[in-house]
């Protein structure tokens, strides 16, 4: 019987020891999904000599590489770009070329330590610029009816008329639209 509470005893020390260890030294887990959000201005439309503006964000740490196809070239257009862990690292593009006609991007994001990777392409239809002798300005606003203040940074998209064109205002909200063709736009602000 002595013996047997001895046994018992012991068994129990090793798992409590464990379990305190455990404790102490927490375990380092890793997600063996790695996640990859892409967004993109202006859209799916590129303007020729324009340049595109892309966001990119991960779940994790990882590297990022960029690869355009047009027509039967592939080219390399970023290689080995840090991503940190839910920060969007923005990517400018200037669209011009070999990207003077319909191209398409390849993301490849990969995490060394998770053996992890995430692949996306986004698609560019190329369109050379409609220019003509009006413009558009204006600007936006937020705030209240009594203090009212420029909205830096929003995103002023064509999204139909005779031109297509972008642009975003600047720190006071401002913004100009140049070289349309007379005729009716709608606009987008985001």
């Amino acid at each position: 019987m002595k013996k047997r509470h001895n046994t018992i005893s012991k068994l129990l020390s090793f798992f409590l020891s464990v379990f305190l260890l455990g404790s102490i030294f927490p375990t380092i887990t890793f997600s063996n999904n790695l996640q990859m959000d892409i967004q993109c201005k202006p859209g799916s439309i590129a303007l020729e000599g324009q340049v595109i503006s892309i966001m990119v964000t991960t779940n994790d740490d990882a590297i990022l590489t960029v690869n355009a196809t047009s027509g039967n070239r592939i080219l390399s257009i970023f290689t080995n770009i840090p991503l940190e862990k839910s920060i969007r690292k923005e990517l400018c593009i200037p669209v011009v070329y070999p990207l003077h006609e319909n191209f398409t991007l390849h993301f490849l994001a990969e995490n060394a330590q998770t053996q992890s990777s995430q692949e996306r392409d986004m698609n560019f239809t190329v369109e050379k610029m409609k220019k003509g002798m009006y413009s558009m300005e204006g600007r936006i606003l937020h705030g209240s009816y009594v203090h009212k203040t420029g909205l830096e940074g929003a995103f002023i998209e064509v999204i139909s008329g005779e031109t297509y064109t972008y642009t975003e205002t600047d720190d006071d909200g401002y913004f100009s639209l140049d070289q349309l063709i007379q005729g009716s736009y709608k606009i987008k602000v985001s």
